[in-house]
Formats: structure tokens, C-alpha cells, sequence
């Protein structure tokens, strides 16, 4: 049995990455949203955007985005002018937040909260800095962690200062939220500038492995030299980059539904979504995902994956850890000095984050005000934003959490 299992995951790794790889040209037409930036995106849907830029300790300079309403509305409302800042997730960007009309951004403008939307470094918003060209390998060479210790406070500063504000709202999805957590584990003092987190799905702790990465688990327990040759690939300071989804998962035109291939390998990496699968929203996503993103953010999580699951930090190798860390194995980021109020959210079917994992990291977490458990048996990691149901699961929970710091 356990060599039939290894067989099907050694198959399934084969032909998907093969057939991702493999796709054909790229279609043209489509729905105008297709093709759109978030600017684009946020003005089509009727609301007005405005470019912001941050420059970071570290020197990256960071596209932000701030969604403004329709039209000027009367004080008071209910989200009382409040600033919220939407983060992305892995190989993503702040479109993941404005693909569709009934958004959790949208919603939130329509409250009269102040929303801004994040681009961490790496991501198409945020490939610039003061010194290093984006061609270079010294501009790719970081982490999750530093997005957590570098791009997340000077968002905050930024948005604080902007504003005259003296602490705002996150929400997270996928690693936006492990960068919300680092932050506030290393950085404890921005706890004071953060009324409430709102974290989905987030990837921290690794002790289960499921879906995609179980299936790689597998192969590379079972033949370790393949491990070391992908943890060589996955440089620190290495990019990896790959064009839309969308020739991959409309081969037979952009009119027609997914093809088999593209939903087995989507279920496969997110999870088992919420059905019937909208395919509008699908479209939308498949041509905005994936995008270029650092090796180091990869690794970084398959490092945690192979050191045994815990929240641990960077891995450098044993002199560099004792030089960094005063050890030779990396420490755990110290979860319990996170004092701002923390929500959790998290669903059974994600393929990414394993159910069990984020229970163990809400029990870490000793400002958890709230661990919520999506509704229904299936939702997936990107059914966070491309569910036909994700207003009634989840936002609306979420604004409720919201609105108990304004």
C-alpha cells in the first residue's frame, strides 16, 4: 500500500509539473478583467484608487494601494475611517484582493473603513529599490521573514502616518498572515499599532503534511539525494517564475470551462473548493496567479517542513545560525509575545495548511480572540477569495471582528 501510495505521488508530481510547464500559447479575449492591474480592477468596479509608494528599512520600495469610495460620504459609519490593511498571499499581489465585485476590500470601503492594499517585496507592485536592479540576485535574496520585519512596519508607519492614525486593522491570507506573525513575534512593540489581526489560512506551522506537499514529502523521503537537489535549487536569492495560469487551464479557448488537467492540479495544490466552483471568479484568479517570487519564501517553508513543522526562522546553515542566532539550528519565532488580538480562520479541504496545524497555532497564540472554522465540507485555500460563497462564510464574520476595534 505505501508503495502504491509513493507510485500515484511520484505520478502526480510528474505530469502535473509537466503539464503546467507544457502549456500552450497564450489565448487572447476574454473578460476585460483578465488583463487588468489592480488600479484597473478597483476603478471598473466603480471605486477610486490611489497609488502610495513605501520605502522599506532595507531599502525596497513597496506599491501600495488605497481604495477610496464611490463618492465622499458623511461621518459618522460604522467603520468610523478606520484603516485596514489586505495582504497577499505567496506569488500573489493585491489584485487577489479586487477580482470581484462583492470583495472583502469592497465591502469594507462600503463600511467607510480606510482600506489599503499591501504589496510585499518581490511582488509585481514591488520590484524596485533605492540601489539593487530587480535582474540582480542580491534583490531576491530574502525570505517571508523579512517581508515580517522590514515590509510590514513601514506599510504600518506609512499608513499610520498618512492617515494621523494611531493603530489600524490587518488582515491576512496565507502568508501575509505568517508575515503578520513574524512581525508581531520580533517586533512585539508594533502590537501597540495593531488594533486586531485577522488571519487566513495561515502557513506557519508544518508538523502534517497534505496534498501537494504530501505527495512531495513523500518522493523525497523515499529518495533523499532528490531532497538536497531541491533544497539546492531553491536559493535564497534564486526567483521563480511562471506566466499566467490561464494557457494551462483553457486550452480549448477562454469560453470554455477549465480543462480536467488544470482543476486536478489546482485541487491538488489548494484543496477540494466549494462546489459549484464559480467559474467566473476561476477565470479571474488562473489569470492574475502565479506570479515571480523569491526562492528564499519557498524555501523558507520547506525548510520548517524538513527541521519538523515548528514556526522556525530562517535556516542559514550551522555557522551562519551561530553567528545570526548564537546557535547552529535555527530558534522558533516566540509566538507568545504577540499581545494584539488575533482572529483565525481556516477551513478542512486547504491543501496548503493543514486543518490540524492551524488548530496547534491558534492554541500558541495568547491574544487568540477567535478560532473560526469556515463552514461546510468543502472550501479550499483560495476559496478565501474566489468562493461564490465567501461574503456569507467569511467576510461577514470577519467584519464583525472587525468592527468590535473600531
Amino acid at each position: 500500500m505505501a508503495s502504491r501510495r509513493l507510485c500515484v505521488a511520484i505520478l502526480l508530481l510528474v505530469t502535473g509539473t509537466a503539464a503546467y510547464f507544457r502549456r500552450p500559447p497564450y489565448p487572447k479575449g476574454g473578460r476585460p478583467e483578465l488583463w487588468m492591474s489592480t488600479s484597473k480592477l478597483i476603478t471598473g468596479r466603480g471605486y477610486r484608487p490611489e497609488s502610495h509608494e513605501v520605502r522599506t528599512a532595507d531599502g525596497y520600495l513597496l506599491g501600495l494601494q488605497r481604495v477610496a469610495a464611490r463618492r465622499p460620504r458623511p461621518e459618522p459609519t460604522r467603520g468610523r475611517g478606520t484603516p485596514v490593511l489586505l495582504g497577499h498571499g505567496m506569488a500573489s499581489n493585491s489584485e487577489q484582493w479586487v477580482l470581484r465585485g462583492d470583495s472583502l476590500a469592497f465591502a469594507l470601503v462600503d463600511l467607510g473603513f480606510d482600506v489599503w492594499l499591501v504589496n510585499y517585496r518581490g511582488s509585481f507592485y514591488s520590484r524596485r529599490h533605492i540601489t539593487l536592479s530587480e535582474k540582480s540576485a542580491q534583490f531576491w535574496n530574502f525570505s517571508w521573514h523579512e517581508s515580517g520585519v522590514h515590509d510590514q512596519p513601514a506599510i504600518i508607519d506609512y499608513v499610520l502616518t498618512v492617515t494621523g492614525r494611531p493603530a489600524l486593522l490587518t488582515v491576512g491570507h496565507s502568508m501575509s498572515s505568517t508575515v503578520q506573525l513574524v512581525l508581531l513575534a520580533e517586533r512585539p512593540e508594533y502590537s501597540s499599532k495593531v488594533l486586531a489581526s485577522v488571519i487566513m489560512a495561515p502557513p506557519a506551522l508544518f508538523h502534517r503534511t497534505v496534498g501537494f506537499s504530501e505527495a512531495a514529502d513523500r518522493v523525497l523521503r523515499h529518495f533523499p539525494h532528490a531532497r538536497d537537489t531541491a533544497l539546492r535549487f531553491l536559493k535564497r536569492d534564486s526567483t521563480l517564475a511562471a506566466p499566467s495560469s490561464i494557457p494551462f487551464c483553457y486550452m480549448s479557448g477562454l469560453g470554455k470551462p477549465p480543462s480536467p488537467s488544470c482543476t486536478l492540479v489546482m485541487d491538488f495544490i489548494f484543496g477540494e473548493p466549494f462546489m459549484p466552483l464559480n467559474l467566473t471568479y476561476f477565470q479571474i484568479f488562473m489569470a492574475h496567479w502565479p506570479e515571480k517570487a523569491s526562492g528564499g519564501q519557498y524555501l523558507h517553508s520547506a525548510q520548517n517542513f524538513r527541521l519538523g513543522g515548528n514556526f522556525y526562522k530562517f535556516d542559514y546553515g550551522p555557522f551562519k545560525n551561530k553567528e545570526l542566532y548564537g546557535s547552529v539550528s535555527p530558534p522558533v519565532y516566540n509566538l507568545s509575545s504577540i499581545s494584539s488580538p488575533t482572529y483565525v480562520y481556516y477551513s478542512m479541504t486547504d491543501n496548503t495548511v493543514h486543518y490540524k496545524d492551524v488548530e496547534d497555532l491558534a492554541k500558541l497564540l495568547p491574544s487568540l480572540k477567535r478560532l473560526h472554522r469556515v463552514f461546510g465540507d468543502t472550501f479550499n485555500h483560495v476559496d478565501f477569495f474566489i468562493s461564490s460563497v465567501a461574503y456569507e462564510r467569511v467576510y461577514m464574520h470577519v467584519i464583525q471582528d472587525l468592527l468590535r476595534h473600531v
